[in-house]
């Protein structure tokens, strides 16, 4: 990947954000490698120029086919709109599409030249340039990372509550909650996953998985159910990392409301209390990677988990629960061994 002192930045309206669009993984790259080279405050350019060595550099990927995709990328680019959703007069939304591109240019022959060019559309002008507010910065870093579409739009969602304080937990947690039948319009995804198992075993899981493995958050989810059995939305909860100098203390939990066993009021007082401390495990190790959660809230955890359908979250911990016993039982016999 990149060099990380070069802070390389990719700056998007929150429009733009919201937008509805579907792009490869590759399309993606070069659009957002195109958006390193501008300045967001600053007019649109024209032409960007782009070398299929510094994609590869900035990707990690072997240099032997890029120029052949880079060229690839451009000429479905120019093919593929994007919608911005927007409110007419009478509060009414209607979508609005407008190309990415107005311009590319490229040599047929890569021995002639391997330098690609882009232009962006005037109608996509205001949000791209000048941007004085409403704008969400993201680190190239981290979205230069994420190689599937859903996994880049979801964290680009995410992104655009980090500095919003009604999202915000009392411990600084972000907690976002998305329609699915929105997230599916914004992806590209309209008539594909009609089965919430399907949606989630091929899209959500692989998606949170790869932001957690790869950016600066870390992610909990949770589905929704509304009118019914019906599963309609996400709600998303996640915590910016940071390099922790000082030993977190252990957060107060909420305490258990007056509500009847099993009822859903009960199951979003242990969603709480989980999401706390989920966060504080992940703070704990971040500070210290020998440090450990006090086992009567890890059994907590276990517990929260198994009781709110959490099912992966409930065996990882399960399985983590079977080994920290496993070392302090070895350990118990070394130390007996050596008496």
């Amino acid at each position: 990947m990149k060099d990380k002192n070069l802070n390389l930045t990719v700056v998007h309206s929150n429009e733009l954000i919201e937008a509805g669009y579907s792009l490869s993984t590759d399309e993606m790259r070069l659009l957002n490698l195109a958006l390193t080279k501008i300045d967001s405050r600053k007019s649109n350019p024209g032409l960007i120029d782009i070398y299929p060595s510094e994609f590869a550099k900035m990707y990690n990927l072997n240099e032997r086919n890029v120029w052949r995709n880079m060229k690839k990328a451009i000429q479905d680019i120019m093919s593929k709109p994007i919608s911005l959703y927007k409110l007419d007069d009478q509060n009414k939304e209607k979508v609005v599409s407008m190309p990415w591109l107005v311009e590319s240019e490229y040599y047929v022959n890569q021995d002639d030249g391997s330098r690609l060019s882009i232009e962006f559309s005037p109608k996509i002008t205001p949000y791209l340039f000048e941007l004085k507010n409403r704008f969400t910065a993201l680190d190239f870093e981290y979205v230069g990372s994420l190689n599937t579409q859903f996994s880049y739009r979801l964290y680009t969602w995410l992104m655009k509550y980090k500095f919003l304080e009604k999202y915000k937990t009392k411990h600084g947690a972000t907690v976002v909650e998305l329609d699915i039948d929105w997230m599916k319009s914004r992806a590209g995804m309209n008539g594909s996953y009609e089965r919430w198992d399907k949606f989630r075993s091929q899209v959500i899981v692989p998606a949170v998985e790869q932001i957690n493995a790869k950016t600066d958050i870390s992610l909990l989810w949770d589905p929704i159910k509304k009118g019914g059995k019906a599963i309609k939305a996400i709600s998303f909860v996640y915590a910016l990392e940071k390099t922790v100098s000082t030993k977190p203390e252990r957060p107060r939990l909420f305490r258990r409301p007056k509500v009847e066993a099993g009822s859903h009021a009960e199951g979003e007082w242990m969603r709480k209390n989980f999401n706390i401390l989920s966060t504080y495990k992940k703070s704990l190790e971040e500070y210290d990677p020998a440090a450990k959660i006090e086992m009567v809230d890890f059994k907590r955890m276990i517990e929260y988990a198994k009781d709110t359908g959490q099912t992966i979250k409930h065996t990882q911990l399960k399985n983590e629960l079977k080994e920290r016993l496993d070392k302090r039982k070895n350990k118990k016999g070394v130390n007996k061994d050596d008496k």
